[in-house]
């Protein structure tokens, strides 16, 4: 997703955990057939997506509330088929192609938690 601290700093909020930093990197077994992807730094992607479809939500409230906090490591894995002849540069295309449908969906996952909540909450 590549979101990052920007949009928390760009509003002047100083980060009370860890400072979010995008490391990725790649595993790729000795035959070659198997290609893993891990990268870290994604724990705030779901407070970011929240903040950019609803800027008028305060966001030291939201990085008070772990709830839409995302897992930070996230890894995805490439295995190459029977048939195929392996190459490490189509398992590592393919392992970031995987790694960034999970990134987008567990922030969009995010953004659906908190929507629900708001709809609890105004439903009272």
């Amino acid at each position: 997703m590549g979101i990052g601290l920007e949009t928390i700093f760009d509003l002047g909020i100083e980060k009370s955990m860890k400072e979010e930093v995008k490391t990725l990197r790649f595993y790729v077994s000795s035959d070659g057939r198997k290609t893993t992807a891990i990268e870290e730094g994604h724990e705030l992607d779901g407070i970011n997506l929240i903040l950019k479809r609803y800027p008028f939500v305060d966001p030291e409230w939201l990085l008070s509330k772990k709830r839409y906090l995302v897992h930070d490591k996230l890894v995805a894995t490439a295995i190459c088929h029977e048939d195929d002849t392996p190459d490490e540069k189509e398992g590592k295309k393919v392992a970031i192609k995987k790694l960034n449908v999970l990134i987008k969906g567990q922030a969009k996952s995010a953004l659906k938690l908190f929507e629900l909540d708001m709809k609890k909450q105004f439903a009272k």
